[in-house]
């Protein structure tokens, strides 16, 4: 008879509480039924009308060799108030009685699992844990990490799409690597703490990993848990937020086997990339490093000497579900099916591309505060309110002003907006403030909107919130908004989340990746259905302006993500249309789906857009400090270069680009000369065409017109045009920081103007 522990949480409850029982199988269970679905229907009976909120079971430890589950439980029990968490309790008149309930204070649920694995062992002699079983892409993936390793590779580049299941992906390859490869100790330098609560819960998780020993740096006599552990099998979590004068107590890690040791690096392209970060992480002494980030991977690279790049986009899960991606050619049938298998749940997206029609035409009828951009609307609330009210009003009800324009705005057509996301281009928190009360107005009772702000509020406990709001909406038949300008647009998992709005006009790429991704979280519905698709939605408020839309720019932003160079850009656009719903509104039937055959040749003819997308991703994975050579060579081989006066592009997102860059002991390059430099690469790229406009230039492959370049003596003429060291030309180019897919395709459907220099 199988017999099982198991653990469950509500998630939707400030108080940090757990439930700990057993559950036995049963005569009507057949035998194939596994622990965890034994576990998972107790639990489901009692979610009675007595329990309301939201669930979580955190994991089930198989104890069937024990005689009775009751005398584990029982003992189990007194191990957690022995170890000072308090029992909670019912009382009913003048009756008190015990609950399976317990209250864990402070500890995290990897510290919570931690006890209780624990106490399984004491009493079960066994943890009970089941094993760990990869998916199809983390499987192929690994092996390409492994590989990298093979070939002697020491700064490894992964850019990995949420939803990959990093975390405990990661703890898999070390434990290949133990077995392997001899390595005995991984190191967690991270910027974001809440990555090291996930890292310790998985460790937990799966007796995979019972032999790996996890230490904190917030951990009591950390260094002499080090040094004292130095031959087992360790899992270090390390902060990249340490003082410097208290990073001595690094030393216990440094004095560990260099040959040994690897560090998985998260969130990269969040903070760990800057200078004040490499110092944390160079104290540590590892020279293998895996550089993980969901986006910008070239940026979050900056400063390395880089060996091989992996990339793993959430297209190509999708891909994976649809049973065309690559990497199934290499699969035997069965293999294949489980790789798909394993993608079963990924959202599929659903892209709504809107546009304000007759916009300039629609004054008359609009009010004259109406604004063509998001910026401008939102920077001054109270004096777009009518326009505002407008928009909100066609786009969740029903329109009843009258004009037709606005009906083409309903979202109803593409998603049930049951519970939306809205991430503005607020001017400040005034303004978000503003803009929160004015929705509450124009939606009316039938909606529950929430504000969330890093001024008032965690990431956590947001989420927490939001939860809650969510299951009382529910109770009481209400939709919900949640309203935003940046928080919560990483790690805040609610499935629920059907649709995101994305209420500005441009924005940085990894910015708008993370924000799409709240819709594509997995899980059930608002209405407790599977959820299968997500819907992202932009609105641009003139049909006339040249400039691309956060949709065209996360789109294309993909495409060059494929690894496949011989694949044409149209290619690539129709692969990823075969995976995602495009949308665009129409005056007489709505929301009209747009083929990938016509989307493809849509963008690719804009080449305004084309330049506008290639100029936000430039602007995005490029760190001037990873040029700072070149920089200073360019300013002491001709100090008169190129000025902002005859520099003429948008830089508005360049200080965001730069602004988490920490302060350094010497500044050799200004911030000035650092944004000089931005603007002259945007100015390289949006000007590209200018290479094929060399006489007897004939090529259309941005490395191959470099070296005729280069060939031809023309090095100093090209330097001048562009305001750019020929070196940094070069170095952007083979470090891949620029969008070169998309650079090439521009340079072949460019007719050149032959210039002699």
């Amino acid at each position: 008879m199988k017999k099982v522990i198991y653990i469950y949480k509500r998630t939707d409850n400030p108080e940090n509480t757990y439930k700990i029982g057993k559950a036995d199988q049963r005569m009507n269970q057949t035998e194939d039924i596994t622990v965890d679905e034994i576990g998972k229907i107790r639990i489901s009976e009692q979610m009675t009308a007595a329990t309301y909120g939201k669930f979580k079971v955190v994991t089930t430890f198989d104890i069937s060799h024990v005689e009775s589950s009751t005398a584990v439980e029982h003992a189990i029990h007194n191990g957690i108030q022995a170890a000072g968490y308090d029992r909670l309790k019912r009382t009913i008149g003048e009756k008190n009685g015990n609950t399976e309930w317990f209250e864990f204070g402070d500890a995290n649920e990897g510290q919570v699992l931690d006890l209780v694995k624990v106490l399984v062992e004491k009493y079960a002699g066994a943890s009970g844990l089941s094993k760990y079983t990869p998916r199809g892409y983390q499987s192929h993936v690994k092996d390409q990490i492994l590989k990298a390793i093979d070939d002697d590779g020491k700064i490894i580049g992964a850019e990995l799409a949420a939803r990959f299941g990093k975390t405990v992906w990661t703890l898999d390859v070390f434990k290949t690597l133990t077995e392997e490869k001899g390595f005995q100790y991984l190191l967690l330098p991270a910027y974001v703490l809440t990555a090291h609560a996930s890292f310790q819960k998985e460790l937990r998780s799966f007796s995979d990993f019972d032999d790996m020993l996890f230490i904190s740096d917030k951990d009591e006599n950390f260094e002499e848990k080090v040094r004292a552990n130095a031959d087992k099998k360790l899992v270090i979590a390390t902060s990249l937020h340490t003082l410097e004068e208290s990073l001595g107590k690094y030393n216990a890690v440094a004095e560990l086997d260099k040959s040994k040791k690897i560090a998985f690096i998260d969130e990269a392209d969040f903070g760990a990339h800057t200078e004040s970060s490499k110092i944390r992480i160079d104290a540590l002494d590892v020279d293998t490093k895996v550089i993980m980030t969901g986006t910008a991977i070239e940026r979050a690279l900056a400063g390395y000497e880089v060996d091989s790049i992996i990339k793993w986009s959430y297209f190509d899960m999708l891909l994976l579900k649809d049973g065309i991606h690559p990497m199934l050619d290499t699969l035997s049938k069965e293999e294949r099916q489980v790789a798909i298998d394993s993608c079963a749940v990924i959202v599929r997206p659903n892209l709504f591309k809107m546009v304000m029609p007759n916009a300039a035409g629609l004054q008359e009828s609009l009010p004259d505060t109406l604004q063509t951009k998001w910026s401008k609307l939102l920077e001054d609330v109270d004096m777009s309110k009518d326009i505002l009210k407008m928009l909100l009003k066609a786009m969740f009800l029903s329109d009843d002003s009258g004009i037709a324009e606005l009906n083409s705005l309903s979202l109803n057509s593409v998603t049930p907006a049951d519970v939306t996301m809205i991430f503005g281009a607020f001017k400040n928190k005034i303004q978000h403030g503003k803009f929160t009360r004015l929705l509450e107005g124009a939606l009316g009772d039938d909606f529950e909107v929430v504000k969330v702000n890093g001024d008032e509020t965690s990431n956590r406990k947001a989420e927490i919130d939001v939860e809650r709001v969510v299951a009382k909406a529910r109770r009481l038949g209400k939709r919900v908004v949640i309203v935003s300008k940046d928080m919560a647009s990483r790690s805040f998992s609610i499935p629920e989340i059907d649709t995101v709005f994305l209420m500005y006009d441009q924005g940085l790429l990894s910015q708008t990746v993370q924000k799409s991704s709240r819709a594509f979280t997995p899980g059930n519905t608002y209405y407790g259905d599977a959820k299968k698709t997500g819907t992202i939605v932009s609105l641009s408020m003139d049909a006339n302006r040249l400039e691309a839309d956060p949709i065209d720019l996360y789109v294309m932003a993909e495409t060059e993500r494929i690894n496949d160079d011989e694949e044409s850009m149209q290619e690539s656009i129709r692969r990823i249309c075969k995976s995602a719903n495009i949308f665009r509104n129409d005056l007489v039937f709505g929301a009209v789906k747009v083929e990938g055959d016509e989307y493809a040749e849509e963008m690719l003819k804009r080449s305004s857009v084309l330049k506008d997308i290639i100029a936000t991703m430039s602007l995005e994975q490029i760190d001037p400090t990873d040029f700072e050579n070149a920089l200073l060579d360019n300013r002491s081989t001709n100090p008169n270069r190129r000025t902002d006066n005859n520099v003429s592009v948008n830089i508005s997102n360049a200080t965001s680009a730069i602004t988490d860059r920490e302060e350094r002991d010497r500044e050799p390059i200004t911030p000035d000369e650092e944004k000089q430099f931005i603007k002259n690469v945007i100015f390289f790229t949006t000007n590209i065409t200018a290479l094929k406009e060399i006489e007897g230039f004939n090529k259309s492959d941005l490395t191959d017109l470099i070296a005729e370049v280069s060939e031809r003596g023309l090095e100093s003429e090209v330097e001048e045009f562009y305001g750019l060291t020929f070196k940094s030309i070069k170095r952007l180019i083979e470090t891949k920081a620029l969008p070169t897919r998309l650079l090439n395709t521009i340079l072949e459907n460019h007719v050149a103007e032959v210039l002699t220099f």
